[in-house]
């Protein structure tokens, strides 16, 4: 989430936007997040208990509101939230590319019979779209995978609290558990898909900078 907000600050036009991407300001956004979470978590001190029956876990939620409350801030602070910041700052950031493709105008020359010379070529307007083609697919299949592999779990934690009084039989409550444990590990595949992403999805943009970064790396190593 940081890095796309990252990402539309030093696309941005505006100087004054470009100039908060910084090193110390990473930092600091890094660090006021954290504290954030840390706060935001800290009713699992209370609500969390360890050796429970009927849960999809052993250490969990103790009681109804806890876990109301966990799966609501689940759900919107670690899923809807993230996922709404993604698209908007990604869009933007497409558009503050667009934006600065249509600021560098063709140059017109003028040759000695006065007929216009166009010193930008078709060619690069093409590949100014076949990036911004590019962002948009990355982007779009982004959004997607980020929905698709963390709504289940928010789904099944809050369909599990809602029916927590309700009895169930010993195959239901093994085949909910199962569920849980499988919607929970599709999220750790979300939080760690956005390199791939990039990768696949991103065309040329993203595959040509890995490889000058490798390069660079290994230039580093040899000139030590």
């Amino acid at each position: 989430m940081l890095a796309t907000i990252d990402r539309w600050l030093i696309s941005s036009t505006n100087v004054r936007f470009r100039r908060l991407s910084s090193y110390k300001n990473v930092v600091r956004s890094i660090f006021l997040l954290t504290l954030l979470s840390l706060t935001i978590h800290s009713q699992l001190l209370y609500c969390y208990e360890s050796s429970l029956n009927n849960t999809p876990l052993k250490c969990f939620n103790k009681n109804t509101v806890c876990r109301l409350i966990n799966d609501l801030s689940f759900a919107i602070l670690t899923i809807l939230l993230p996922l709404i910041l993604i698209v908007i700052f990604g869009w933007m950031t497409i558009l503050n590319i667009r934006l600065s493709h249509n600021r560098i105008k063709p140059a017109i020359g003028v040759n000695i019979v006065g007929s216009p010379l166009e010193l930008v070529s078709h060619h690069q307007q093409q590949r100014f779209k076949k990036i911004d083609h590019h962002l948009f697919i990355m982007l779009f299949i982004q959004a997607i995978l980020f929905s698709f592999l963390t709504f289940p779990v928010a789904i099944q934690k809050l369909y599990a609290t809602l029916t927590m009084n309700i009895e169930k039989s010993p195959l239901k409550i093994t085949i909910e558990d199962f569920v849980y444990q499988i919607t929970l590990l599709m999220t750790y595949f979300a939080f760690g898909m956005q390199f791939y992403v990039n990768t696949l999805s991103g065309g040329d943009v993203f595959r040509k900078t890995m490889i000058n970064f490798r390069q660079f790396i290994i230039r580093k190593i040899i000139c030590q």
